[in-house]
């Protein structure tokens, strides 16, 4: 009986060094559970934190995109509402051009028809024999024609015998005489102003 005991104790004490590595292995792989466990809610809380930064970041890119359209398009508007109105302005102009020539051509017309033209030529035939000193070749039965180039106030900037049928002296002095006859006389009427004349020369000699 004496034997026995140390070896009851020696038995006890194996089986409670045994609960103990049971209990600490026990508690180890619960706690390598609970580790694993909350290293996965880490996980997956950063991967929802991620998406949910970039589902904002997602937003943010199509709002931006959206505004960007939006702007685009009220550029666009703008730029094709100005010119569709500058478009318009010119055809109103244009109108408004086309109207004032013929207004213009149809005043020009009458006064061509009231005898005006012929009275504006005729003032400027006279001018220019009046300023023309005749050659010594220039024969009876003249008849010459002069391109003349003026500007509104009359003045010639070129004179030019295009046909003629006197001599070199002639057609000299004929170009002289215009130029010497500026400015020549105005129209009785705006609207009959020619800046390239062709004055038929018949002076009575």
């Amino acid at each position: 009986q004496t034997c026995a005991l140390p070896i009851y104790a020696e038995q006890k004490a194996q089986r409670e060094r045994e609960e103990t590595v049971k209990r600490e292995h026990e508690l180890k792989a619960k706690q390598e559970i609970e580790l694993k466990e909350k290293l996965a809610r880490e996980q997956k809380a950063r991967e929802d934190a991620a998406k949910r930064e970039q589902e904002r970041k997602t937003r943010e890119a199509q709002a931006a995109k959206e505004k960007q359209a939006r702007e685009q398009k009220a550029r666009e508007d703008a730029a094709k509402a100005a010119k569709d109105a500058a478009a318009k302005k010119q055809q109103a102009q244009l109108e408004k051009d086309l109207q004032a020539q013929l207004a213009a051509e149809a005043d020009r017309q009458q006064a061509e028809r009231s005898g005006l033209m012929d009275q504006y030529i005729l003032l400027i035939k006279d001018k220019i024999e009046r300023h023309w000193t005749r050659p010594l070749s220039a024969a009876s039965g003249l008849d010459c024609i002069v391109s003349v180039v003026q500007l509104p106030t009359g003045d010639v900037i070129e004179a030019r015998v295009t046909s003629c049928n006197g001599d070199d002296a002639v057609r000299r002095s004929i170009e002289a005489a215009v130029k010497l006859a500026s400015p020549l006389p105005r129209p009785p009427n705006p609207n009959l102003f020619e800046r390239n004349l062709n004055v038929r020369f018949k002076p009575v000699i």
